[in-house]
C-alpha cells in the first residue's frame, strides 16, 4: 500500500500479456519505446521531441548495448554510484495517470530498486510505488498505479543498487489515463455498529472533468457467501458521498462492502474501490444488541425437560443466490450441561444429535437445512444438522424427543393471525418470549425484532421511540371535496 492509499499490483499478469502480445491495455495512454529517440551513448540529460525527459541517462541501440525490447533503442538510467537523481520523466499528462506497465533490465547481475513518482510541478514528488528488478538478461515486466486525475508527471527514478555497473534498461512503457473517478477514505458509520445501528457508508470521490453522468453505488453483503446487494450513493458535500439510505439494522456478523462509480467519458468505466471490488472488499463486524435480553424467555417451558425450542425460522426471506436458512433454536434453561446424544428433532423435519453432543448451560444450539451457510451468514458455532424435511411456510409441526424417542416437546406453529405474520416471509423469526404458556400456546410466540432473527442469542428488548407510534384511522375511496388520509397516533408521553 502506498502512501495515498492506493494498492501497488506488482503482477497485474493479464496487463504484461497484452502489452508482450504488442496490444495496448487500457484505452487512452501515454507510450514511450523510445524508437523516434536517437542513439545517445553518454551519459546526460536530453530532452525527446515528444516532451520526455532522462536525467543521467543514455539510450542505446543494439550494436552499443543489450539488446532492446523494441527495436532500435531502449533507455538506461545510471548506476547509483555515479548519480543519485538518475530518472526518466514524463511530459506534462493532460488526463492525469491510472495503470503503468514497464519493461526493465538488469545491465549485469546484481540488483536495481527505482520508484515510480508523481508531482503536479515537477517539484514535489510523492512516491506511489517502490519496485526491485533482479533480474539479469532479461526484460521484467513490472506494473503500478498512479490514479491521479489532474494534471501531472510521472518519472521513474532510480534510488539504489547493489553492485558495479548497475544500469538499469526501460522499455515499452505506457501510462493509461486517469481513471474518471478518484475514491479515497472509504468508510462505514457508525464505526463499530451493534445489530440495532442502521450504516452508512461513507467516501471520497474526486470526478475528473472530462467525465458525466457519473453514478456511484456502494456494493454490500451480509455474510461471506452470497451475492452483493446495492445502495446507491449521493453527494452530501464537496468530495464527500454516502449511501442514500444505510445498511439496514438487525444482524450480527460480518458485513463486506465496496464502492462502485459508472460514468461516460474518460477511461474504463466502471471504477472500483477498492480496486479488486468483490475479491478484496472493506468491512465491519455488527455485534451483539444494546438492549437487554428479557429473563422470561430463558424459563422453561414444560415440566418434563429443562430445554426449550426457543426460536423457529421456517420462512426465512428468499435470497438471489437461493440457499436456506432455515433453523430452529433449542436452548438448555438449566444451569447444568446436558448431554442430548441420541435426541431428535422431529415433526416436519428429522434429525437426530451425534453421540457426544452436550448442551451447556444457558446456552443455545441450532439445527439448520444448511449449516454451513448458516455459519456463514451469522457468527455462531453451535450448528447441528442437515435435516431432512423443510419447514413448512404455511404452518408445521417441531418435536423434541429424547434418546428413546420419548416426546417431549411439540410446536404446531402456524402462518395467519393470531401467530405473528412478520415470520411467514418477512425476515423475522419466530421467538418463544412467554415460554410459561407452553410452547403450543400461540400466546407463547411472538416475532424476533430484528429481520434474521437471533440465532445463538437470546432476544432482546429494545426501547425505540417509533414502537409507540400506529396507524390510528384510515379514511379511502373518498368523494370530494373529501380526501384519503391516514392518521397516526404517538400514544406515548414523549415526542417522535
Amino acid at each position: 500500500m502506498n502512501k495515498r492509499g492506493k494498492v501497488f499490483l506488482g503482477g497485474l499478469t493479464a496487463v504484461c500479456l497484452l502489452m508482450t502480445a504488442g496490444q495496448s491495455a487500457f484505452a487512452g495512454y501515454t507510450n514511450q519505446n523510445f524508437d523516434n529517440w536517437t542513439n545517445l551513448a553518454s551519459w546526460g540529460t536530453y530532452t525527446n521531441v515528444d516532451g520526455w525527459i532522462i536525467f543521467s541517462g543514455e539510450v542505446r541501440n543494439k550494436t552499443m548495448w543489450e539488446d532492446p525490447r523494441s527495436e532500435p533503442y531502449s533507455g538506461w538510467l545510471n548506476d547509483a554510484n555515479n548519480n543519485t537523481n538518475s530518472n526518466l520523466r514524463t511530459p506534462l499528462l493532460t488526463n492525469g495517470a491510472g495503470t503503468i506497465v514497464c519493461y526493465c533490465y538488469n545491465k549485469v547481475d546484481g540488483e536495481n530498486v527505482f520508484s515510480v513518482q508523481y508531482s503536479t510541478n515537477a517539484v514535489s514528488w510523492t512516491t506511489v510505488s517502490t519496485m526491485t528488478n533482479f533480474s539479469y538478461a532479461n526484460w521484467v515486466c513490472f506494473t503500478s498505479r498512479v490514479d491521479v486525475i489532474d494534471t501531472t508527471y510521472v518519472r521513474f527514478l532510480k534510488v539504489s543498487d547493489i553492485g558495479s555497473g548497475q544500469y538499469l534498461g526501460f522499455d515499452d512503457i505506457t501510462i493509461g489515463n486517469a481513471p474518471g473517478v478518484e475514491f479515497s477514505n472509504l468508510t462505514n458509520l457508525p464505526a463499530a455498529p451493534t445489530v440495532d445501528d442502521s450504516v452508512y457508508i461513507y467516501v471520497n470521490a474526486r470526478l475528473h472533468q472530462a467525465v458525466s453522468n457519473v453514478v456511484l453505488t456502494a456494493r454490500y453483503r451480509i455474510g461471506s457467501i452470497g451475492p452483493f446487494a446495492g445502495r446507491t450513493m449521493e453527494n452530501v458535500s464537496n468530495t464527500l458521498y454516502r449511501t442514500s439510505y444505510p445498511i439496514p439494522a438487525g444482524y450480527i456478523g460480518t458485513v463486506y462492502y465496496y464502492v462502485e462509480a459508472e460514468y461516460d467519458g474518460l477511461g474504463t468505466s466502471p471504477v472500483l474501490y477498492p480496486l479488486e471490488g468483490s475479491d478484496n472488499p472493506r468491512s465491519y463486524v455488527s455485534t451483539g444488541s444494546s438492549g437487554t435480553p428479557d429473563t422470561r424467555q430463558m424459563g422453561p417451558s414444560s415440566r418434563m425437560t429443562g430445554l426449550i425450542v426457543s426460536e423457529i425460522m421456517y420462512n426465512p426471506i428468499e435470497r438471489q443466490d437461493g440457499i436456506n436458512l432455515e433453523y430452529i433454536e433449542v436452548f438448555n434453561t438449566e444451569p447444568v450441561d446436558i448431554d442430548i446424544s441420541g435426541y431428535s428433532v422431529a415433526g416436519d423435519i428429522d434429525y437426530t444429535f451425534p453421540e457426544g453432543t452436550l448442551l451447556q448451560a444457558r446456552k443455545q444450539l441450532l439445527v439448520a437445512k444448511d449449516p454451513a451457510s448458516v455459519q456463514l451468514l451469522y457468527p455462531v458455532t453451535l450448528v447441528y444438522g442437515p435435516y431432512d424435511g423443510s419447514l413448512p411456510n404455511g404452518g408445521g409441526t417441531v418435536r423434541l424427543k429424547n434418546k428413546w424417542g420419548a416426546l417431549w416437546l411439540e410446536v404446531e406453529y402456524e402462518d395467519q393471525m393470531p401467530w405473528p405474520i412478520e415470520a411467514d416471509g418477512g425476515g423475522h423469526s419466530l421467538v418463544l418470549s412467554k415460554p410459561d404458556y407452553g410452547e403450543n400456546d400461540v400466546r407463547a410466540w411472538s416475532a424476533s425484532a430484528r429481520a434474521g432473527g437471533s440465532p445463538g442469542y437470546p432476544e432482546y428488548t429494545y426501547t425505540n421511540v417509533l414502537d409507540s407510534v400506529m396507524i390510528n384511522e384510515i379514511l379511502a375511496h373518498t368523494d370530494l371535496p373529501q380526501v384519503d388520509f391516514v392518521e397516526l397516533y404517538n400514544y406515548s408521553t414523549q415526542s417522535v
